[in-house]
């Protein structure tokens, strides 16, 4: 009986998930980065998910909104859900 089958996290897979992952920090940390004027407070959270359609080629890059600058930081989706007051989602603009 096949009760479950183990996932490896894609991370593990993808060589340069902790390169990307920096890219993606200094990047948001840029002027530029966000296509609209937004206001960041500290402890905001912001997920970057690539390839959400595949549960198993999703990848998930955490930051978290710090004195000033985000900082990479490990999200949980159930955290997100459960005790954040807000959560928004938005999409690329092609």
């Amino acid at each position: 009986m096949l009760i479950g089958e183990p996932i490896m996290p894609y991370e593990w897979k993808d060589l340069d998930f902790e390169d990307n992952k920096i890219l993606l920090e200094n990047r948001l940390n840029e002027g530029d980065a966000f296509d609209v004027p937004l206001v960041f407070k500290a402890k905001d959270q912001l997920e970057v998910v690539f390839n959400n359609d595949d549960y198993y080629k999703k990848v998930v890059y955490g930051f978290k909104y710090v004195k000033g600058k985000w900082r990479i930081f490990e999200t949980d989706d159930f955290y997100l859900m459960g005790f954040c007051d807000e959560v928004a989602f938005g999409k690329l603009k092609k």
